[in-house]
């Protein structure tokens, strides 16, 4: 449950949406930035 609330806290705060099926490219620090970044970048 924690997780997903934060998956939720990053859609709230940054505005990415974040399909179920990306939650594995979450599992660390490094690939939650690298998601992120690549997600903004296609905006």
């Amino acid at each position: 449950m924690d997780f997903l609330n934060f998956v939720i806290g990053l859609h709230k705060e940054l505005g990415v949406n974040i399909p179920e099926a990306d939650y594995p490219k979450l599992a660390t620090l490094d690939g939650c930035v690298e998601y992120l970044q690549s997600a903004r970048e296609a905006s």
